[in-house]
């Protein structure tokens, strides 16, 4: 994409956050918010609400050819939240994907930030 030299322009944050997390299954996202830093405007802070089928959460892959983790090499302090509050742990499973401790299905919230540096990156 052109027009992004020293700051990701924010059609291409919102391909790579926004295409980014889903559940398994075509289910329903509930919500997202993100957020650029202001500090620093290569930090995207990712919240969404989602409802996984088979507790796995994945990234799509879209695009992420010849990045060695995926998109989700980009990401971090990825956390996942039950419906009260309480820390679900999670697992990274192959690229750009993670598998829930909790499998039940009900709806999760899921923080994460993303460092835009895609235009640093030779493909």
């Amino acid at each position: 994409m052109p027009g992004f030299r020293n700051l990701p322009s924010l059609e291409t944050a919102a391909l790579i956050v926004l295409g980014g997390l889903a559940a398994t299954a075509l289910v329903a996202t509930e919500s997202y918010e993100v957020r650029i830093e202001a500090q620093d405007p290569r930090w995207v802070q990712v919240e969404a609400t989602l409802t996984p089928d088979g507790g796995s959460l994945w990234m799509n892959d879209e695009g992420d050819q010849g990045l060695a983790e995926g998109w989700a090499g980009s990401v971090r302090d990825f956390e996942v939240r039950d419906a009260g509050g309480l820390p679900i742990a999670s697992e990274p499973e192959g690229l750009s994907r993670w598998r829930l401790a909790d499998e039940s299905g009900d709806a999760v919230s899921v923080r994460y930030r993303v460092r835009l540096e895609h235009d640093r990156t030779a493909l």
